[in-house]
């Protein structure tokens, strides 16, 4: 499934606003409630809505990561007219700290209390531009991965990115060898191309002196 996100940067806890309507406060009780057992709700109205085995896989992201008290909802659009209203409320019924992504109807949001200022706004755009296309599951998972370095003091890149760096120090180590051995191998033949001019140079000159020494014996 397509996942096209509006990124809404949410830098910090802010009050609860206006009581949301009686069919988003439904949506919002059963997140509430699901959260508190498990990390990771996925509403079945939500329109950007993931497997069960993709919800599991979030949940062992978040265990294995590292990335300390991440919560995450999949909700739908009638949650609320202000998605970041939403999470906030989420939050603040919640009464736990940590970093918290919702994906309500087709936006993409992202707020912490335990990162720094605009810190999960800027990991959650991180993980929209590295996986457009890709699917809800693929963005939430490298999020996780991000807030984990960000967490940990990391500089990683994601979810699946360690192996990144070595591959030009690998080419380039590889050109250096390819290299050695064609520039030593060309040396080697232009020395025996040298070598070999230089022996018909002296066979052509010993040819030259036995003709000189032979005229000069002949008879007159």
């Amino acid at each position: 499934m397509r996942f096209i996100g509006t990124l809404v940067v949410l830098s910090a806890v802010l009050a609860l606003a206006a009581a949301p309507t009686a069919g988003a406060a439904t949506a919002i009780d059963r997140a509430v409630a699901e959260l508190k057992k498990d990390p990771v709700y996925v509403d079945p109205s939500a329109e950007e809505r993931i497997s069960r085995a993709d919800e599991k896989r979030l949940e062992r992201e978040i265990r294995t990561a590292r990335a300390g008290q991440v919560y995450i909802v999949l909700l739908p659009d009638s949650a609320g007219n202000d998605p970041a209203q939403v999470l906030r409320t989420i939050h603040n019924r919640l009464h736990r700290d940590g970093t918290y992504a919702g994906v309500v109807g087709n936006h993409f949001l992202a707020l912490s209390s335990t990162l720094a200022s605009g810190e999960a706004g800027r990991l959650a755009t991180d993980a929209i531009d590295a996986h457009r296309g890709d699917g809800v599951t693929a963005t939430l998972v490298d999020f996780v991965h991000r807030v984990a370095d960000a967490r940990n003091g990391s500089s990683g890149d994601g979810g699946g990115s360690s192996g990144i760096g070595t591959w030009p120090l690998i080419a380039l180590i590889a050109g250096g060898i390819f290299l050695f051995l064609f520039v030593r191998g060309r040396s080697r033949r232009r020395g025996q191309q040298a070598q070999l001019a230089q022996v018909k140079e002296v066979a052509r000159d010993d040819l030259r002196a036995r003709r000189r020494r032979a005229a000069a014996r002949a008879p007159r």
